[in-house]
């Protein structure tokens, strides 16, 4: 997904989530928004990424895991 950042600048984020069906498909909309949200207020991706992760555990299954980069 290329997302665009302050300043003129985009991001690139490339993830897999580790599972199908439609609880998988659910699991990576809910990634990529929180991906999206968190982007618009950080440019740096560590903080991005760390945010996203503070959230995802909030609110997925043990089972379910992405993998970004």
């Amino acid at each position: 997904d290329f997302i665009p950042l302050r300043n003129g600048l985009w991001g690139l984020v490339i993830a897999y989530v580790a599972d199908k069906g439609i609880p998988a498909s659910l699991f990576m909309a809910m990634c990529r928004t929180n991906i999206r949200a968190a982007a618009i207020s950080r440019v740096d991706p560590v903080a991005t990424l760390q945010r996203v992760n503070d959230l995802l555990l909030n609110d997925s299954r043990a089972d379910l895991f992405v993998t970004a980069f």
